[in-house]
């Protein structure tokens, strides 16, 4: 119910994503409700909610230096890029900016150029400069390198 409802009650959601990610279980949710019972005013209902996963999609071609390894280079950005959409890292309902992870991988020793060719969430397709979630919304990566590189060119091959 909210302000104003026949019942007289107010209702707040609580949106809870446990350590690491993931869901909060049974008992972490009931803990919640009775910490919170005797801290909230009696004629507000308390609700406990899980959070939403939203997926999000990164794609790119990467133009490795000469005298660069290219298959270190393209490990760098790729951890670049899960740093930027792990878990301690991101918020509810935050904005993700493209800029943001073009920064990211060209500050990599060995970068010659970087081109984002995939970056939204929830498998639509296409380059947005950013990405808007909703309050109860959490981005993770879809990719478990945060990043696919379709094209990595240049550098030096082997180690």
């Amino acid at each position: 119910a909210s302000p104003g409802s026949p019942t007289g009650l107010s209702s707040v959601d609580l949106v809870v994503a446990p350590a690491g990610g993931g869901y909060p279980s049974d008992t972490l949710k009931e803990d919640l409700n009775s910490y919170f019972a005797d801290k909230r005013v009696v004629t507000t209902a308390l609700t406990i909610k899980d959070p939403v996963y939203v997926k999000v999609f990164v794609e790119g071609t990467l133009e490795v230096d000469p005298y660069y390894f290219a298959d270190r280079v393209r490990q760098q950005a790729e951890q670049a890029v899960s740093r930027l959409l792990a878990f301690d890292a991101v918020s509810f309902g935050k904005t993700l900016y493209l800029s943001k992870f073009y920064a990211e991988i060209e500050a990599i020793e060995g970068v010659a150029s970087v081109e984002i060719t995939g970056f939204c969430k929830n498998e639509t397709s296409g380059v947005s400069p950013i990405l808007d979630f909703a309050v109860m919304e959490l981005p993770i990566a879809h990719y478990p390198t945060g990043i696919n590189f379709t094209k990595v060119r240049g550098g030096q091959h082997g180690h």
